[in-house]
């Protein structure tokens, strides 16, 4: 889960937090719930992972971050664990394709294949794109 989250959430910079903001506003998000920096700081507090900190490191200091990072993630999970009583938790990892999910939810699978993209990178180039066409209409 950690390197996938710091892989995700670039290296911060002025620009990125700009666009981020921009392309969760015109998904209508609030103003507060688009602003990245919550959402980030969120992850910091519930399961102890300075992305910051993390993207600022030397190679020997982000090893030490990542590890720290997982325990947090790992802790979090033992905790969602204890609290959500079995019958309402699926534990759930998106490589098991629509079979868990869907009887979970008791709902038929559905006839078309298991999205399988990871490609964030051009989703939000793409929206920043969007955002700086707009701006300049």
């Amino acid at each position: 889960w950690t390197k996938s989250y710091l892989r995700h959430i670039p290296a911060p910079s002025r620009h990125r937090r700009l666009g981020v903001m921009a392309m969760f506003r015109l998904m209508g998000f609030s103003a507060q719930d688009a602003d990245p920096e919550m959402r980030i700081d969120d992850v910091k507090h519930f399961h102890d992972c300075d992305h910051y900190g993390y993207h600022r490191a030397s190679p020997e200091d982000a090893e030490a971050e990542l590890e720290r990072c997982d325990r947090g993630y790992e802790r979090w999970v033992d905790e969602v664990v204890k609290k959500v009583p079995a019958d309402r938790l699926l534990i759930y990892n998106i490589k098991q394709g629509w079979g868990p999910l869907c009887a979970f939810l008791g709902v038929p699978e559905p006839a078309v294949p298991f999205p399988r993209v990871d490609d964030v990178h051009s989703t939000y180039l793409g929206w920043a794109y969007g955002v700086l066409v707009m701006g300049m209409a």
